[in-house]
């Protein structure tokens, strides 16, 4: 991507479209081509369930969306690639530097693990998404998150709303490309066998789950989805099979690796658990004997630790200075960043919880904390992002945020 975007802020515009009581209402989703879509059904089970949606709408409604240029968008597409390449560099680099694989916050036993985790199934890891900033000096990455959320809202909601709605005589839908592209990387990684999709007991990721079973199932490959923590059993011989009695060779799944790792206990053998040895003890297997046994391929492997791990992003600033696609990043609060303002963010943490906004030194705005709800929120923000303390570990540590170490994505 040349080093001069020449894509900024200006091209994104914003709209109002004016929809009915009935779109407001959601009352699309019983139309026949919306309710028999992958996923859908479950989707509307978890909006029923939580109460997300609306009755009593006024019979219209003012509704604000935004439109990207086709610059932007092949602007956008260039930056996903070259950002890509950037930080699956920026993970080898990591994963052969100790130093700055401790600053990840994972525990010292996984480390053999999770390196040859990488070296076997660098391609695993077939799907992330990218949290970026339309700036006036161009785009800009916050961070890089590899949990399957939002699938079905970028790859299918929005475009049927977006169409009930009456929006689409603007553009086109940003996520039809989604669902082909999720049945492509399928097929690259030529699954043998049934592939076992484990999501937690809730709706959100009932319907995920179903949407990448469509995918799964369009690329010619055999499913189960499992909900709730896996029913399976062990075998004689220490393999995994499910309550059906079949041998469990590919997972998927929504689970985060953390919840997985952190059924370890303290002093458990990892190479126990690779092995099924761990049946000795465990007389269910439990998450994360499936997720790690030797015999099991579970995408996105256990290498995406890194990549969820907030201290990445100061390797990507040491490795990539001053690009134009990077805010800047440290491990520490640097002279310059105190001058221009910062955000702090935890190594691990999940909807903002435990972020930091400072502004720049000498002015009057207080910092801010977000990601609680008896906290207040803060639109600040600087040009650079400093790290949150690096003593939050999931194997210790007292999980606090702060501005004394570890990675962190800012505020352009």
């Amino acid at each position: 991507m040349p080093q001069n975007q020449s894509c900024s802020s200006s091209d994104l515009k914003v709209h109002v479209a004016q929809i009915t009581g009935d779109v407001v209402e959601f009352k699309w989703l019983d139309q026949p081509d919306v309710i028999d879509q992958p996923g859908m059904k479950e989707y509307k089970a978890y909006l029923t369930t939580h109460q997300l949606i609306p009755v009593g709408a006024p019979a219209t409604s003012n509704v604000p969306f935004f439109s990207l240029t086709n610059n932007a968008e092949v602007e956008l597409d260039n930056a996903a690639v070259e950002l890509h390449k950037m930080i699956m560099h920026a993970t080898e680099y990591t994963l052969n530097n100790n130093d700055l694989f401790n600053k990840c916050g994972l525990p010292a036993k996984l480390w053999p693990v999770i390196r040859s985790s990488f070296k076997s199934a660098p391609s695993d890891c077939m799907i992330g998404r990218l949290d970026i900033a339309l700036a006036e000096n161009g785009i800009k990455m916050y961070e890089w998150n590899t949990n399957p959320g939002m699938l079905l809202e970028c790859g299918t909601v929005q475009g049927i709303f977006a169409k009930y709605a009456g929006m689409g005589k603007i553009g086109k839908d940003a996520g039809e490309r989604l669902f082909p592209q999720l049945v492509k990387a399928w097929q690259s990684l030529q699954v043998k066998g049934t592939l076992h999709l484990l999501h937690d007991d809730n709706e959100e990721e009932a319907f995920c789950a179903a949407y990448m079973k469509a995918a799964a199932e369009q690329a010619g490959i055999p499913c189960k989805v499992v909900r709730g923590l896996p029913n399976f059993s062990w075998t004689a011989s220490g393999q995994i099979q499910d309550a059906d009695g079949e041998a469990v060779h590919t997972v998927w799944k929504t689970w985060s690796w953390l919840t997985a790792v952190k059924q370890l206990a303290a002093d458990e053998n990892i190479d126990d658990v690779v092995s099924g040895s761990s049946r000795a003890y465990t007389p269910t297997p439990r998450l994360v004997d499936v997720m790690l046994h030797h015999s099991v391929r579970t995408v996105p492997p256990i290498w995406s630790l890194v990549l969820s791990s907030k201290a990445l992003l100061p390797v990507l600033w040491q490795l990539y200075p001053n690009h134009p696609l990077l805010l800047r990043t440290a491990f520490s609060i640097t002279p310059q960043l105190r001058a221009s303002g910062y955000a702090a963010k935890p190594v691990f943490g999940r909807a903002g919880a435990g972020i930091t906004l400072h502004a720049p030194a000498g002015t009057s705005e207080q910092q801010a904390t977000s990601g609680a709800p008896d906290v207040p929120q803060s639109s600040g923000g600087g040009e650079g992002v400093a790290a949150p303390d690096t003593s939050q570990r999931i194997d210790g540590g007292d999980g606090g945020g702060g501005s004394s170490g570890g990675g962190g994505g800012g505020a352009a």
